[in-house]
């Protein structure tokens, strides 16, 4: 089973949706493989983070990732792969699960304990990547 962008994109909650607006990207690369397959890579990073009350403050030093969405085939079926925390230890594994991840940054154990469920959606990061290039992908039912 493998699964497009947008089914992706329809199981990220609204927590991860409002703090990516806090996430900048840059560096971003659009391109296609030495065997045609598209692919949108860029560095992200979270200009702010939650206190403990729940409040953005500002990130002095923020950490930087590699975010990353290889397009499979033309049905928009996608590889996500992002190198923060959150996707590492919570989505990975569930993507790959459905065939829309490689087991990359996390060491292949199944997330019992920070998705037991083993539900598949995305960190903040993809989801900012995803909303920048929305508008160039088509509509895929």
């Amino acid at each position: 089973m493998s699964l497009n962008i947008h089914q992706i994109a329809r199981r990220v909650n609204r927590q991860r949706r409002d703090n990516a607006r806090f996430v900048r990207i840059t560096q971003m690369k659009k391109g296609r493989t030495p065997n045609g397959l598209g692919f949108v890579a860029c560095q992200s990073y979270s200009t702010h983070v939650l206190n403990r009350h729940g409040r953005p403050v500002r990130q002095e030093t923020p950490h930087k990732y590699v975010t990353v969405i290889l397009f499979t085939d033309d049905k928009l079926n996608v590889k996500t792969s992002c190198s923060c925390y959150d996707f590492m230890y919570r989505w990975e594994w569930a993507l790959w699960n459905r065939g829309a991840a490689d087991i990359e940054y996390s060491n292949g154990d199944s997330p019992d304990i920070t998705n037991p469920t083993y539900k598949y959606a995305c960190c903040k990061h993809l989801w900012a990547l995803y909303e920048k290039i929305k508008p160039q992908i088509p509509a895929v039912s």
